[in-house]
């Protein structure tokens, strides 16, 4: 299966992944059980090997921009 998103799609759901469950992770995402859990790491673990702007200087202006983009192309709640 391939599942295509544009590079600003893929850093925000990287963001949203990246670090959840760990001490420091005060963001709030249901998991039903340890299969969700797994996909989830999974699909993270996938966005980390494609994803050069986590790991750069800037990552909290890209991510910020990414994430503006995003919503102006999906519409605001």
């Amino acid at each position: 299966m391939t599942i295509d998103l544009s590079d600003e799609e893929a850093l925000v759901l990287f963001d949203r992944l990246a670090g959840y469950g760990t001490n420091d992770d005060g963001r709030i995402l249901a998991i039903r059980n340890a299969a969700e859990r797994n996909v989830l790491w999974s699909i993270a673990c996938q966005l980390e090997k494609q994803l050069v702007a986590p790991f750069r200087d800037d990552y909290d202006e890209l991510l910020a921009l990414a994430r503006q983009r995003v919503e102006e192309e999906g519409g605001l709640w």
